[in-house]
């Protein structure tokens, strides 16, 4: 590709990848470079940030291996890079790392992969630097404005960066799908006796880039066992809903539970889990997922609509104002029970709501 007044300019799939906000599947963090590799969710890498040590991301993490240590965290890194960080996944296993490959369903690249996204990415190159030549062209006839190259450029390289990161959102989980099926599932369905029924929800801050998740599980009567929500921080409202389902299937597996069917309004993940579609955004939690619910004697994946999902969305939203009560599973407040009586009376046969404390988790 030539631009007046340049010389030819030839776009590889490193140079693509530099622009998009990509990020590194973390497991072990053994094998990446805490300052050289590009693991945050982030289009930098951290070594500008260097003070000189031969650091690796494991040397960041906690004694599990599995959560960030916050307090090396800080004292290393500076303080928008060490946010950057937590909300950057770890996996739940204990296995080697690899690095996320942004144009690709399953996250790995290829060369097929690579040159269609370089061919995508000069396409709406030349597109931008026509757009702004065209410009330029325009306010050197309307407004007698003296044109130039490097500034031409430099506004077709900010306006292509903001078509990428357009382009790269994905959708705000199932909101925009779910608007156009059938209205099935828009009430609690209980599971076949046996089955645990576990809701999750989460509520993301674009903002903060912090989320609230909930969960909430429920045996084929109704009765509510276990419930847990709690803070943390990742990247997409997709990561949330995802990490969600992770922290229940977690909860599955140390309590023992052998029968369990997750649940959740968001289609996009459901479809993920169930290994219907691949998305590479959310790759590393889904393997997690499915490392957990391998451990268990049945496990299951639904779709409900956010009517359906109510009490989990409810807890989820209230976490995230901290507007939830500490004690909400041992002394449920008066909308959740009246939440579970409407789930009771919209159900097939009505649960029995037990007046017992609740089991928090």
């Amino acid at each position: 590709m030539v631009f007046p007044g340049f010389g030819p300019v030839f776009l590889r799939a490193e140079t693509l990848q530099k622009e998009m906000d990509t990020g590194s599947y973390i497991a072990n963090g053994r094998s990446i470079n805490l300052w050289e590799d590009r693991w945050i969710w982030s289009k930098e890498t951290l070594q500008s940030f260097s003070d000189g040590r031969d650091l690796r991301v494991a040397d960041v993490l906690d004694s599990t291996g599995r959560t960030w240590d916050q307090h090396k965290l800080k004292s290393t890194l500076t303080a928008p890079m060490a946010i950057k960080a937590f909300q950057t996944l770890i996996s739940w296993l204990q296995q080697d790392d690899t690095f996320y490959w942004p144009f690709s369903k399953d996250g790995l690249y290829s060369v097929r992969t690579g040159n269609r996204s370089t061919c995508s990415y000069n396409i709406a190159l030349s597109a931008m630097t026509l757009w702004a030549i065209w410009k330029q062209r325009n306010d050197k006839t309307f407004r007698n404005s003296l044109p130039s190259p490097t500034t031409t450029l430099l506004n077709a390289q900010h306006h292509l960066s903001e078509y990428i990161r357009a382009v790269q959102k994905l959708p705000q989980s199932s909101r925009e799908t779910e608007s156009r099926l059938p209205r099935v599932g828009s009430h609690l369905k209980r599971p076949h006796q046996g089955v645990l029924k576990v809701n999750t929800d989460a509520a993301w801050n674009p903002e903060s880039k912090v989320c609230a998740i909930s969960i909430v599980a429920r045996d084929h009567d109704g009765r509510v066992l276990a419930g847990h929500a709690k803070k943390i921080s990742t990247y997409s409202p997709l990561a949330a809903e995802a990490l969600a389902i992770r922290e229940a299937a977690m909860m599955a597996y140390n309590l023992n539970w052998d029968r369990v069917e997750f649940e959740s309004d968001c289609l996009p993940l459901i479809e993920a889990c169930r290994g219907e579609r691949g998305i590479a955004e959310i790759n590393l939690i889904l393997l997690d997922i499915w490392s957990l619910a391998a451990g268990l004697m049945f496990s299951g994946f639904t779709w409900v609509h956010r009517e359906g999902n109510t009490v989990a969305h409810r807890v989820a939203m209230e976490c995230s104002r901290s507007t939830l009560p500490v004690n909400w599973m041992h002394s449920p407040p008066p909308w959740l029970w009246s939440l579970l009586s409407t789930d009771a009376h919209s159900a097939s046969r009505p649960p029995h709501l037990q007046q017992a404390p609740l089991r928090s988790v």
